[in-house]
């Protein structure tokens, strides 16, 4: 009789979070949240403040945002027999990234 206490006292609540989760889930697939338009976007606020002048408080995620839109990939002229190399660039990141 101690067993089946034991096994019901256990059993009801994951089968509880069990049931909750699915249920969850489901919903959030059936409802998916409206994606914000990209001008209230943090990226794009900050970089008009900035065109502004208006000073902006910055964390790491925006720092992140921001190196993720910035594009200054040095041009990489290969041809169909061989390449150039790695661009100086190149090799710096993998210097700054190496373990």
């Amino acid at each position: 009789m101690a067993g089946f206490i034991l096994l019901f006292l256990v059993a009801v609540p994951v089968l509880f979070f069990m049931i909750a989760w699915v249920i969850v889930t489901a919903w959030r697939i059936l409802h998916p949240e409206e994606p914000r338009p990209f001008a209230e976007e943090p990226v794009a606020v900050r970089r008009r403040a900035r065109a502004r002048g208006v000073p902006v408080p910055v964390g790491a995620r925006d720092i992140r945002d921001d190196q993720r839109f910035r594009d200054d990939d040095p041009p990489y002229h290969f041809s169909p027999a061989g390449s150039d190399g790695f661009p100086m660039a190149w090799r710096e990141d993998l210097w700054i990234r190496r373990n």
